[in-house]
């Protein structure tokens, strides 16, 4: 099922878990846990039961919450970019996390 796809994408260099929280302020519990938001960092990720609802944010094994914004890494999400029960992939450049590909 689902937990195999995201344990396939681990390979050393991608984090991977399940979102938890809310559609807007997410938590992610990866394995490995990392110590630090670090620049680069991936995570592949399956969203919760339910779409964004607007700007949105993502807490990584209780490091503190971070913005998660388009891939050009200053644009808000809107409602509907982080669709329920899907496969994501984003990357910490150093201040907020750009979701590689949206919903809408």
């Amino acid at each position: 099922g689902n937990a195999r796809k995201v344990h396939r994408l681990y390979n050393g260099k991608v984090l991977a878990g399940f979102a938890g929280g809310t559609a807007d302020a997410l938590t992610l519990t990866c394995v490995p846990a990392p110590t630090s938001y670090t620049s680069g960092m991936t995570i592949a990720f399956y969203s919760g039961a339910a779409a964004n609802t607007g700007a949105a944010t993502v807490n990584v094994n209780s490091l503190g919450a971070k913005a998660i914004v388009r891939r050009d890494g200053s644009t808000a999400l809107t409602a509907g970019q982080i669709a329920a029960n899907t496969l994501y992939v984003m990357s910490y450049d150093g201040t907020s996390f750009r979701l590689w590909f949206t919903g809408t």
